[in-house]
């Protein structure tokens, strides 16, 4: 059997978020909830401390909901969480990470352990 996989795109394309700074796993001014429309940042490389927050269900994938040590949230796919589990202790993974983007679908994905030599600093006003 075959085991099919979602081909995911990194690169330089924007990343949808609400208004209090949540990253979208899908914008929210197209489809089912045209309500809100998201701010759309550049796509970034950030180091972080994420903690396991819950999981979700969506239209047709499920993926997991990380709050950022700011309070604000991203999304993992499953297939990068999966990636994470080697990585995570009591819930948490801390590192350097970027956002992903599979089919219409936007995700946060671990790029690995943080460096002691590497200061990053990055700051966007939503």
């Amino acid at each position: 059997m075959t085991k099919r996989v979602m081909a995911s795109k990194k690169g330089q394309y924007q990343i949808p978020f609400d208004p209090k700074g949540n990253q979208q796993d899908y914008p929210s001014d197209t489809g089912w909830n045209p309500r809100i429309p998201p701010t759309w940042v550049d796509n970034f490389e950030f180091v972080d401390t994420l903690t396991y927050f819950n999981y979700t269900q969506g239209r047709s994938a499920i993926g997991f909901t990380m709050k950022r040590t700011d309070g604000t949230t991203v999304n993992v796919f499953i297939s990068d969480f999966h990636q994470m589990l080697p990585h995570l202790s009591r819930g948490q993974i801390t590192g350097r990470f970027t956002f992903v983007k599979k089919g219409s679908s936007y995700g946060c994905m671990f790029l690995g352990p943080v460096e002691d030599d590497i200061q990053w600093r990055i700051t966007y006003d939503y």
